[in-house]
């Protein structure tokens, strides 16, 4: 705390119905002189020109040369020095405003500058006389070219609102008079934030509760200390982006903004875990303190815990946001088993096949020209590098229009030199916004989804293309191999000419669990994802319990034959049944409020897949259900750590 701060006397809180201005004749009288000066300061940073500085004068004791305060600025070229008398009297006079006036013009001159300004502040209303007096006074410094001003209580008061100065009136005075004057939000702000030149950010001017709301493709969300607007994906590709507002005054000045690589691969890491857990990639405790830093874009910000908890929670409202709208778009494209691509039905790659084969397919669609042929397979309009399907007119199979557009790119996962191979890419319906599609819009009727087009290209269109292909072209030769008995065919193409990019997953689901061997399967699920997936994630106390719980179920269902790796699984003392409970109970008792040790839940796992391996598990359908209960905390963060990757692969 510097000296000037030792010397403020806080002015108490008002005692009964507050008066309509502040009772500045009850502050001690250095505290109304640091009030006055700090209140100079904010007044002529809104006025025109330079502050060079301002400043209280001297101690008691001191000459002061007629005043206490003394401020210089720059206007244009021109310096403008000012000079202020600070009064905390009960009664000010005329007879001391003459004296007043009196000690100034006797010491102006030895300031050695040009005296432009100079003003008196009272801590009390201005009597009549005082008033009458003051503005015979103000005409004579006219005359100086003095400018001369009067400040009562009621002018320091207009000061005080129309300056908005919150902060200042907390160091000097009771919280009460900061609701008094200014409201109970610019209290609580001070509380949350600290105490500096506070400027609310213009989102919370009517603030009144969070909500978060959706309107096409923009996301907007706000809570008690942040603000994010953001846009979402859509069928016309457009990226995942976002910017965020702080209320917090001091990043009031700063507009924030994430792309989709900063939002996929940091913001929404680690999603709906507290700070506390440390989770977070872009969160970090400070190292002596209770205050957190946030990386965000390019910034790394000092925030409370209250607002760092805030803002992880609008990341994990906007997480949930964009899953929810990724996962629409992958069941209207039909492109979740399309494991190499973003769940966003943009550059869905389906199939990749040899340049010689695509080069079949381009002939054939050249052949088939939908508006020059006639025939079940004119539907193309063919170019150099794309491929699109049109029917002119409605059949029992299709309605009539554009049905798909693929592109033909080369496969960067071959060796050009010595592999020649097509990578044929599924466009979505960019013409088309989600929350105006009609229903089947997407589809084998209209425009066909990835999975629709991927069984049409590998069931029909390739199938036909090459047999039509190997009829009716020959390979180029001369001379005597002209001869038409001599003259070999093409040979046709195999499956092991086409590398699919279809590839189901299997999806682990507690509801698909209805036996001893379903459970198996997702236990074996659960363990393969807990094994690699070691990073951002944690577990509750109440859920590491579950697991442990689970464990311990199956163990009492289980005659077990072989005790070697299931001790080593849980780390217990001896191969028997009573040093393995013993094991899970001190686990699921020490068990923290917040654990990020994945490794003790891929061991916890392993042990329980071995009940099945090394002993015989006595389950029946109604107990696979409730251990598979137990597990869905587990179920669900694999769920999520899945698809976050899926969305982060193509990036």
């Amino acid at each position: 705390m510097n000296t000037a701060e030792q010397q403020i006397v806080k002015l108490g809180a008002p005692v009964g119905k507050a008066d309509a201005y502040l009772p500045l004749e009850l502050m001690e009288p250095k505290t109304f002189e640091l009030f006055c000066c700090e209140l100079i300061k904010r007044r002529l940073k809104i006025e025109d020109g330079k502050i060079i500085d301002a400043m209280t004068i001297g101690i008691s004791g001191q000459s002061q040369f007629g005043a206490d305060i003394v401020s210089h600025r720059q206007h244009g070229n021109q310096d403008v020095y000012s000079l202020y008398e600070v009064k905390r009297c009960k009664k000010f006079t005329e007879s001391h405003y003459i004296s007043t006036v009196k000690r100034f013009n006797e010491h102006r001159e030895k300031w050695q500058v040009n005296i432009n300004e100079f003003y008196i502040f009272l801590c009390e209303k201005a009597s009549a006389k005082l008033i009458a007096e003051y503005k015979k006074q103000e005409a004579l410094f006219k005359e100086l070219n003095v400018v001369h001003r009067l400040l009562d209580t009621e002018m320091i008061h207009d000061w005080l609102k129309n300056l908005y100065c919150p902060d200042l009136l907390y160091r000097f005075c009771h919280e009460s008079w900061v609701s008094l004057f200014y409201g109970e939000r610019a209290l609580l702000n001070i509380k949350n934030y600290g105490l500096w030149d506070y400027n609310e950010s213009s989102a919370w001017r009517n603030y009144t509760h969070p909500y978060e709301h959706i309107n096409g493709d923009t996301y907007t969300l706000q809570n008690d200390h942040v603000f994010i607007q953001a846009f979402l994906p859509n069928l016309k590709g457009s990226r995942l982006s976002c910017f965020i507002d702080f209320r917090n005054g001091r990043y009031s000045h700063a507009l924030l903004t994430m792309s989709q690589n900063d939002l996929l691969n940091s913001a929404f890491e680690g999603a709906y875990s507290p700070p506390e857990a440390g989770v977070r990639p872009w969160v970090l405790k400070e190292l002596y303190g209770e205050n957190y830093y946030c990386d965000i874009g390019n910034c790394r910000l000092a925030l409370t815990l209250n607002e760092t908890r805030s803002l992880c929670d609008a990341f994990d409202k906007f997480w949930r946001c964009y899953k929810q709208r990724m996962e629409e778009i992958d069941r209207i494209c039909r492109t979740v088993d399309f494991s190499n691509s973003t769940p966003l039905g943009d550059n869905i790659h389906l199939i990749t096949i040899p340049y010689w084969l695509w080069g079949r397919i381009n002939v054939f669609c050249q052949h088939h020209d939908y508006l020059d042929t006639e025939g079940e397979w004119s539907i193309f309009n063919p170019m150099r590098e794309r491929l699109m399907v049109f029917t002119r007119h409605k059949n029992e199979v299709m309605n009539g229009g554009h049905h798909v557009t693929l592109l033909a790119n080369r496969d960067p996962n071959f060796d050009r030199l010595t592999n020649h191979r097509v990578a044929l890419i599924w466009q979505p319906p960019s013409r088309y916004n989600l929350d105006s599609l009609e229903e089947d819009v997407v589809g084998p009727r209209n425009y066909w989804d990835a999975l629709t087009t991927y069984r049409w290209l590998v069931e029909k269109l390739i199938p036909a293309a090459d047999s039509w292909y190997c009829a009716n072209f020959f390979p180029e030769r001369s001379g005597w191999q002209r001869l038409s008995f001599l003259v070999p065919r093409h040979i046709p193409y195999t499956s092991d000419d086409i590398y699919s990019h279809y590839q189901p997953e299997s999806n682990i689901s507690v509801e698909q669990v209805d036996s001893k061997q379903s459970l198996l399967v997702l236990l074996t699920e659960l363990q393969n994802f807990f094994n690699i997936y070691t990073r951002r994630v944690y577990f509750r106390a109440s859920e590491f319990e579950q697991l442990c719980d689970a464990f311990l179920f199956l163990l009492n269902k289980t005659t077990v034959n072989y005790w070697g790796y299931i001790r080593g699984s849980v780390n217990a003392s001896q191969e028997e049944r009573e040093s393995v409970v013993a094991a899970l109970q001190k686990y699921r008792r020490e068990s923290t409020f917040y654990d990020k040790n994945s490794s003790l839940c891929d061991y916890l796992l392993r042990g329980m897949m071995a009940l099945f391996r090394d002993g015989d598990c006595h389950i029946n359908e109604v107990e696979a259900i409730k251990v598979a209960t137990l597990l869905r905390p587990f179920v669900d963060k694999v769920s999520e750590g899945r698809f976050l990757r899926r969305c982060q692969k193509r990036l």
